[in-house]
């Protein structure tokens, strides 16, 4: 995460409770490498809403969706941008616009 953040914005996006992505940055010791998140606990709004108000406050521009489900490749669609599957976490997916099949890659391929 920290070779990730030394080139881009980090941002979470996420279906999760209020207080998770809190608790997620207090536990981890990463809360330092992201500069906002967004959670249905939050809002009451479906990952797509959220992940297009995250990219509307921070006015970003060509951003990436990085997900392990379908909802995540759903609200990037929503959002109308690029998506990766990283295909060891927990779900599916459809069409991804990329494949990793480990964290190593992905940060290979970013890097």
């Amino acid at each position: 995460m920290e070779k990730l953040r030394e080139r881009y914005r980090l941002f979470i996006v996420s279906n999760c409770q209020v207080g998770y992505i809190e608790n997620f940055f207090r536990l981890s010791r990463l809360g330092h490498l992201f500069e906002d998140f967004e959670s249905f606990g939050n809002t009451g709004n479906p990952k797509g809403m959220n992940l297009a108000a995250v990219i509307e406050r921070n006015g970003l521009l060509g951003p990436l969706m990085v997900g392990d489900a379908d909802g995540d490749e759903m609200a990037a669609r929503f959002c109308e941008i690029p998506f990766a599957f990283v295909s060891y976490g927990f779900g599916v997916a459809v069409q991804p616009n990329f494949i990793f099949d480990a964290f190593g890659q992905l940060v290979s391929h970013l890097s």
